[in-house]
């Protein structure tokens, strides 16, 4: 007798738009979609973890009575439409990822005996215009700095190595993980601050 696996309706659609394919995308891949949303089928395990697979949901969630309420674990600051929008596994995974990169990184840091950063933290309270100040003169990206480079790659590679030498760490990326087939929205990622500070580590 072949397993089956109770997927609620409500699940199944969360999963679908978490994973950002359209109907018929869904209904190419799984024969019996239509079926399941209106109860007339299940699922079978395979079918299930294909499902998962397809959509990048834990499996495990799949069993759950309704969607679960996802939020990001770190501020937001968009505007727009993307503000009220839900984040995307995308988004979810590629800050879970950077989590576990600065933990990492804390730990490392711990092990080696790593300084203190003098400047983390002096931006706490402190006005908007003041705390750009404060980075510009920690970074070396004052007026007569940001002139000497000739553009927008100049500029980031020159922050970067900024950065990391004040001791912090840096990840860029433009997909989730290795994955390819997983492009990074730019609206959806703008606004974000992934970092907290952390003065043992050189965390932002």
């Amino acid at each position: 007798m072949t397993a089956r696996v109770d997927v609620p309706r409500p699940v199944l659609e969360w999963a679908q738009k978490r994973g950002r394919r359209a109907q018929e995308t869904m209904r190419r891949r799984f024969r019996d979609w239509d079926r399941w949303l209106a109860g007339e089928a299940r699922p079978t395990v395979n079918q299930a973890q294909d499902l998962a697979t397809f959509t990048h949901v834990p499996f495990g969630m799949l069993m759950l009575p309704e969607p679960p309420v996802e939020r990001l674990p770190i501020p937001d600051f968009r505007s727009g439409p993307e503000a009220s929008r839900e984040p995307s596994q995308e988004l979810l995974e590629t800050v879970y990822l950077a989590q576990s990169r600065q933990a990492w990184f804390e730990e490392y840091l711990a092990q080696v005996g790593g300084e203190p950063v003098e400047s983390s933290g002096s931006a706490v309270g402190k006005p908007v215009g003041e705390t750009a100040g404060l980075i510009s003169a920690a970074l070396g990206y004052r007026p007569e700095d940001r002139s000497t480079l000739r553009d927008a790659s100049a500029a980031r590679k020159y922050l970067v190595q900024a950065f990391e030498g004040l001791g912090g760490l840096v990840s860029v990326s433009s997909m989730v993980g290795n994955d390819t087939h997983r492009p990074l929205d730019r609206e959806e990622f703008r606004g974000k601050v992934p970092c907290r500070e952390v003065v043992r580590s050189g965390r932002c």
